[in-house]
């Protein structure tokens, strides 16, 4: 997906090194501008940074060396069932 940008941020927002653990944003083409009727919501998971625009995930993840980007679960334990969690 070339269109789409990630990354996996430190309670900060900065860049983890590899192998370091963080929340994975989704950034570029495609992303929402927000929760419909939940701009509350909306301020919190979509955040402006100097390298654009940023959905903060909820979702735990980690760069590999070569590239790889590893899914390490959620930060809060929610699950999804039917689209909603």
């Amino acid at each position: 997906l070339t269109a789409q940008r990630f990354r996996v941020v430190d309670a900060a927002g900065a860049d983890c090194p590899d192998w370091v653990a963080g929340e994975l944003w989704i950034g570029g083409a495609g992303l929402a501008r927000g929760y419909r009727g939940a701009p509350e919501l909306s301020a919190e998971r979509f955040v402006e940074r100097e390298d654009g625009r940023w959905y903060r995930t909820g979702d735990l993840g980690r760069y590999w060396p070569d590239g790889t980007l590893e899914f390490l679960g959620r930060r809060d334990h929610q699950i999804k069932l039917r689209g909603h969690r």
